[in-house]
């Protein structure tokens, strides 16, 4: 199952595993990931991280604590799927996410982050060499991708979210390997092609507090990612997660 409703994009994705999360299991804590009731494939990291918490309506709650760029990360544990599985841009891989603003402490001066990069864990675009991801400025989603360190951003709507708003975001790389950004089932903008072999980690969200400090949140429902079962970068088959 994908994140995908609109029929005449399904056909972008044949051939390809997919793998959805609605996090019935929670991230957490590096300590805490050997718990029954863990996430299997990601943890919770940062700067003066907070442990992610269940929501009313489902997803978890991605909640930064009140110091200057605070951080709830999720990356990958050692050794588990998305450690040691990468995204190739010539093995066309799919990203998707569903969002919700949370009641209170949704921060405009925030930071939040998702997608596909080769440094999962820094927001800032002008960072990356090639990433094809999605974030927020000033309240408003926006696709972003960089290649060969060049980096573009393309603004999904001229208005910012608020409370309760939902934010589907995806990203479906092509033949062409250009990455198509969808907002809530709309195309927003097709890069042109990315890097071929480029090593893009998966990061399914993340949020950074403002450098003037404030407790950051995002309700996080699920997100989807997949790519061809095999080809592409000579990596040869691939096993889709457990």
């Amino acid at each position: 199952m994908t994140l995908l409703t609109a029929s005449s994009r399904e056909g972008m994705l044949r051939g390809r595993f997919i793998f959805t999360d609605y996090f019935d299991r929670r991230p957490k804590l590096t300590a805490n990931t050997g718990n029954i009731d863990a996430n299997k494939y990601f943890e919770a990291t940062g700067t003066n991280v907070t442990e992610p918490t269940f929501l009313a309506g489902g997803g978890i709650n991605l909640l930064t604590a009140a110091g200057a760029s605070d951080q709830v990360l999720l990356t990958p544990i050692a050794a588990t799927a998305f450690a040691v599985q990468r995204f190739y841009p010539d093995q066309l891989p799919y990203y998707g996410a569903l969002l919700r603003v949370p009641t209170a402490n949704f921060q405009t001066t925030g930071l939040y982050w998702g997608g596909l990069m080769d440094t999962p864990t820094d927001p800032v675009p002008g960072n990356q060499t090639d990433a094809a991801y999605w974030d927020f400025n000033a309240g408003i989603p926006r696709a972003v991708y960089v290649i060969a360190g060049v980096d573009t951003t393309v603004e999904a709507t001229s208005v910012a979210l608020s409370a309760g708003d939902y934010a589907k975001m995806e990203i479906i790389v092509d033949d062409d390997r250009r990455a198509n950004f969808y907002y809530n089932n709309r195309l927003v903008t097709r890069s042109p092609a990315l890097t071929a072999g480029t090593d893009l980690i998966l990061n399914p969200w993340s949020v950074q507090g403002p450098t003037g400090g404030a407790a950051t949140g995002m309700q996080a429902l699920c997100y989807s990612v997949g790519r061809l079962y095999s080809g592409g970068n000579g990596t040869g088959a691939v096993t889709p997660p457990a």
